[in-house]
């Protein structure tokens, strides 16, 4: 059995956001299709960042954003104030956005897919076919990938042994996928 690759297991048809839109289109996108996250684009439709519901935590709308500064912060500098400030009552989505998202190839092996959403504590990863956003793979996509491992009803089911082992196997070979991070847009 070949091992499962990002392409095998992304979702196609991958809901965008253009960064000049407002943070509330992008908000209604997510709950409207009940997702956590969109990948934005710039009018050339590239890839150049993505917004979260974590990146719309901290809003002043809710009540939510970040009150006094603590002393050391004030001592490092107001950079860290500033970004704050921006994010707590800006109103396009590039202002909030995460830039530098991290990307893998089409080809990527799953296990590396895997490997980079844990190490990034991220929850979904933008797939890319050279420059080109071709799907993405979310950790409900991984959970079809495990459901679709287990054998269908007919036959003895498999011990926990066996299915750690045939996820194992499916989810080793590292050939050629390579993860890397887009590059980003400024928007202006």
């Amino acid at each position: 059995m070949k091992p499962l690759t990002a392409a095998d297991v992304m979702q196609k048809r991958v809901l965008t956001v253009d960064s000049s839109a407002e943070i509330v289109e992008a908000a209604m996108i997510m709950l409207r299709n009940k997702i956590s996250g969109l990948p934005v684009i710039d009018k050339h439709h590239t890839l150049v960042g993505i917004i979260t519901e974590g990146d719309l935590l901290r809003r002043v709308e809710i009540g939510t954003e970040r009150r006094g500064v603590h002393w050391l912060e004030r001592l490092i500098g107001p950079e860290r104030e500033a970004v704050e400030y921006t994010t707590a009552h800006a109103r396009k989505v590039f202002n909030v956005m995460t830039e530098g998202v991290i990307t893998v190839a089409a080809d990527a092996p799953l296990a590396d897919v895997v490997t980079l959403m844990e190490q990034h504590r991220i929850k979904r990863v933008p797939v890319l076919m050279g420059e080109v956003l071709v799907g993405i793979v979310s950790r409900v996509d991984l959970l079809r990938a495990l459901v679709d491992a287990f054998p269908r009803e007919g036959g003895e089911p498999p011990d926990d042994t066996q299915i750690r082992e045939s996820i194992r196997r499916r989810l080793t070979g590292r050939s050629g996928g390579r993860a890397r991070r887009s590059r980003t847009a400024s928007s202006s």
